[in-house]
């Protein structure tokens, strides 16, 4: 997925215009300098109509005034005449101006009725009197815009100027649009030839004209507008530009704004009026099959010699059997030009050709000029959703429904298919036109205009509160229950995922059950039941489930993908719900489905957040904040910053998980929002827990399983229910931890899955640790198998970190090295600094791997923990959280400390040299 635009400031007094032209603006730069440093030269700028020729010579000017280098002399054709602007001082400027004028204007003039060596004289005579006046004000850059323009005369004497400028402190910038036409162009050093922007700049330079797009319309936009600068920068101005953009995924034209057809429209209004209509007939048939406009040509009586005409002249190009435009823009330009009467007449024609061919493609060319009602037509029009999905995505289907409502007679199918349309829109990340559709949907019906939309996150003011959300989603299915069973399922799964976020697990489960009375599709009714149980489904169950719901690969429908990925996550099988996602993902691009896409990419956050490809997750997390602000559905943010700071937080950086959190949790608790408010809290819990501060955790640790905390969430608790416990330990609450345990116990109820039965021993092992319980080992030995069977490193890493400190707190230390070796290993893997470090910790404390020489080699391994910790000016208090000693042995081992380094206080452990040495340490040896 493309990277996230530039944080686009506009540069002060420049253009948006010249946004993806860095390299361009470098060679204008060192055609400042030339003249600045008095070696002179010229350069020509080449390219179409909207390119951002003269954006390049406004850089040149503000550049040279913000810098202070040359002055400049901009003089811009228009037609027969021009316009002349300077930075010269004013009392210098009439007599600059004037010479200018008078040489490209009258002396132009003359030369036309000059000829042989007059002319040549002449010529001489004026390029000398041009350069005397530009000498006196060097350095000094001439910018002459759109040479074409001017009078052939003025223009060869602007050529023959920049050819002797070299040598001067004058440099001379030209802009020619149409460089075959001045054979002398190619002869100026360098020529800079302009094409359309990358794709890349397509988007920032729309991101920074206020009109965000996710990839799929951005790709739309770029191949309409072929990177057009100009046709871009009205695109943004337009109003409803993403709907436009959808409708523009099936015609592949775009609205053209006032500049644009004022620049373009001048060079059309000049091609023969046969050339012209096949033009049209072109542009309207979208595919470029040169068969159809042919055909439908010939129906229109057109000579063929006009289509001939129109390629020699550069405006068509046939390729592989395709027709295309040279330029992009002139497709749309051309279309916005013809009136209605031509434009029917053109489509109906290639209506006509397609009829026996392509029958669905055929309707929709009808209904583009269509003037009434027409049922008939708008049943044909519908039958090309598929086709359309395939070819153009959501945004294409919902162009399609609302086309096909346009010309429903009755209100039933009228409201049925701008429901779907408005569902199309929002899965396309389109979420204002979806409100729009839904608006006039609640019109039809009689009802009030609903200000939150079904379906949509237009935020429009106070946000929406997960319970609002269900109580307007279960009403959003009911309603549909019986006209669109399948839309009214996935109602009732959104509700299921509202109940589910304010920890109502009984509402969720009762949203899941309503989809089992619906005449829905059956793969979508059995998912339902399975997700309605408490239990993960079993692998014949789900292989079952999931061959139903993806049945037909990549053309299945979107949201039995997402259904599928429900259905895979349930299963706890991460390997599974990861292929499952990441096909969800790339099918959803595939067709354009923008908006459901930062659902999919929090869910492959979560996977790789278990499964231990944390970079990854941090990838989709941010993906999907991305996503979330280009498609204006913002509700998903809070739930990608939880995401991170909880990734943040197992690597130990507290700088970018503070600031997830920061962004994340007042929204949250602001807008109800259990899930994301506890991950939250659960991160700040990690996070401490990491850095050995195991009070400040367990506060955290606490509001998460209270039942009447707000940042309290059943499921969040229960995964993180083995570093609740450790917290509580480590605190001093060992009753409260025996109490939290129990409690998640009876949660878990009889049969845990094997995720719950991992976590819960590896909690009873550290409770069992801390009362002196003897199943200590048994306990760890279980949790440990059962993170190996589920692949779950980070929670594998951290049992064997509390194994293997067991085991050398009970003097077994050989014993103890195996899982502190693996513990490492798997901490380093995972990047998760602060709990590599406490591994290492233990590891040189049962002597496995080396520690420090000099003037601490007489140290215990126990002892040289204790002075490094105290050497970086901790406390007794913090030393002990993070070695798991209490402070009164800590204070012991600094009694001993002392003498050993011949030393009085803790200030003089700063100057003892703590490095490690490659020897091995000499621990005592274990029994």
């Amino acid at each position: 997925m493309r990277r996230e635009p530039n944080n686009i400031r506009p540069r002060r007094n420049a253009l948006h215009v010249n946004i993806g032209r860095f390299s361009e603006e470098a060679h204008v730069t060192r055609v400042l300098e030339d003249a600045q440093r008095g070696h002179g030269g010229a350069m020509a700028i080449t390219g179409d109509i909207g390119t951002g020729k003269s954006g390049l010579l406004e850089f040149a000017r503000e550049s040279a005034r913000r810098k202070r280098g040359p002055t400049t002399l901009h003089v811009k054709a228009r037609g027969s005449s021009f316009v002349i602007e300077s930075d010269l001082p004013g009392r210098v400027n009439p007599s600059v101006h004037d010479c200018f004028h008078e040489v490209l204007s009258s002396g132009a003039l003359g030369l036309a009725e000059t000829l042989g060596a007059d002319r040549v004289r002449e010529e001489a005579r004026l390029v000398e009197l041009l350069l005397s006046h530009l000498l006196a004000w060097a350095p000094i850059v001439l910018c002459v815009d759109d040479v074409d323009l001017l009078l052939p005369e003025a223009a060869g004497l602007v050529s023959l100027l920049s050819h002797r400028v070299s040598g001067h402190p004058v440099s001379v910038l030209l802009t020619y649009r149409d460089a075959a036409a001045h054979p002398d162009v190619p002869g100026l050093h360098p020529e800079l030839r302009l094409g359309g922007l990358s794709r890349g700049a397509t988007q920032d330079l729309l991101y920074a004209r206020g009109l965000a797009l996710p990839d799929t319309l951005n790709e739309v936009a770029h191949r309409a507008t072929g990177g057009n600068p100009l046709a871009l920068t009205e695109l943004a101005e337009t109003p409803r530009a993403r709907e436009s953009l959808a409708e523009t995924s099936l015609s592949d034209r775009i609205p053209v704004g006032p500049r644009t057809r004022r620049s373009f429209g001048a060079v059309i209004e000049e091609i023969p009026a046969p050339e012209r209509a096949w033009l049209l007939l072109a542009a309207a048939e979208a595919r470029g099959r040169l068969g159809v406009v042919m055909g439908a040509g010939a129906r229109l009586g057109l000579d063929h010699q006009g289509i001939r005409e129109a390629e020699n002249s550069g405006w068509l190009s046939l390729s592989s059997g395709a027709l295309r435009f040279q330029n992009p823009v002139i497709r749309s330009v051309v279309y916005d030009m013809a009136s209605f009467e031509e434009r029917r007449r053109a489509h109906h024609a290639i209506s006509d050709e397609l009829a026996g061919s392509d029958g669905e493609r055929s309707a929709w060319h009808r209904a583009l000029v269509a003037t009434s009602p027409d049922g008939v037509l708008a049943q044909s029009v519908e039958q090309a959703v598929e086709t359309a999905r395939r070819n153009g995505g959501e945004p294409g289907v919902a162009a399609l429904f609302q086309l096909s409502s346009r010309l429903t007679p009755d209100p039933g199918n009228t409201h049925r298919r701008l429901l779907a349309a408005a569902t199309a829109a929002t899965n396309a990340g389109l979420p204002e036109w979806s409100s729009a559709l839904l608006r006039r949907t609640f019109a039809i019906n009689g009802a009030p205009v609903n200000p939150v939309p079904a379906a949509t996150d237009c935020d429009p003011g106070e946000p929406e509160t997960p319970r609002a959300a269900y109580s307007r989603l279960t009403s959003e299915g009911t309603a549909r229950r019986l006209t669109d069973p399948d839309e009214a399922a996935w109602s009732f799964r959104s509700a299921a995922h509202a109940a589910h976020r304010m920890n109502d697990h009984e509402g969720s489960r009762s949203a899941l059950r309503r989809i089992l009375t619906l005449e829905c599709a059956p793969p979508v009714r059995e998912a339902a039941r399975a997700l309605s149980h408490d239990r993960a489904p079993g692998a014949d169950q789900v292989s079952d489930l999931l061959d139903g719901l993806t049945q037909g690969g990549a053309s299945a429908d979107p949201q039995r993908w997402m259904w599928a990925s429900d259905v895979a996550c349930k299963a706890r099988d991460q390997r599974l719900a990861q292929r499952i996602t990441e096909n969800a993902h790339q099918r959803l691009r595939s067709i354009r489905a923008a908006g459901m896409l930062p659902e999919v990419c929090l869910r492959q956050a979560h996977i790789a957040l278990l499964d231990g490809r944390w970079s990854s997750g941090i990838a989709h997390s941010r993906s999907g904040l991305r996503l979330a602000r280009l498609t204006g559905q913002e509700r998903w943010a809070p739930r990608h910053h939880a995401a991170a700071a909880l990734l943040s937080a197992l690597h130990g950086t507290a700088k970018e998980c503070h600031h997830h959190v920061g962004h994340a949790l007042n929204r949250a608790l602001l807008e109800h929002d259990r899930v994301t408010a506890a991950e939250c809290t659960a991160a700040l819990g990690l996070l401490e827990l990491g850095r050995g501060r195991r009070v400040q955790a367990w506060n955290h640790f606490s509001s998460l399983v209270r039942s009447d905390s707000p940042l309290s969430h059943q499921d969040v608790a229960l995964r993180m229910i083995s570093a609740t416990v450790e917290a509580a330990i480590a605190a001093g609450e060992v009753d409260d931890a025996r109490d939290v345990l129990e409690s998640h116990i009876a949660l878990a109820g009889p049969t845990p899955d094997c995720w719950m039965e991992a976590d819960i021993h590896h909690a009873q092992g550290l409770l069992a640790a801390a009362s002196g319980d003897p199943r200590v080992e048994q306990h760890y030995k279980r949790a440990i198998a059962l993170y190996e069977e589920l692949e779950c490193p980070f929670q594998l890493a951290r049992v064997n970190l509390y194994y293997g400190t067991w085991l050398r707190r009970q003097r077994s230390r050989t014993l103890a090295r195996a899982p502190l070796r693996s513990a490492t290993q798997l901490f380093t893997a995972l990047k998760a600094t602060p709990w590599c470090d406490r591994s290492r910790s233990e590891e040189r404390a049962c002597g496995s791997i080396t520690v420090a020489v000099g003037p601490v080699k007489e140290l215990s391994p126990q002892e040289s923990q204790v002075a490094r910790l105290a050497a970086q000016g901790l406390s007794n208090r913090e030393i002990g959280e993070f070695l798991s000693l209490s402070p009164r042995t800590v204070a012991s081992h600094l009694y001993r400390i002392f003498p050993k380094l011949n030393i009085t206080s803790r200030r003089q452990l700063r100057d003892i040299d703590m490095s490690e040495s490659s020897s091995p340490s000499r621990g005592r040896r274990s029994r």
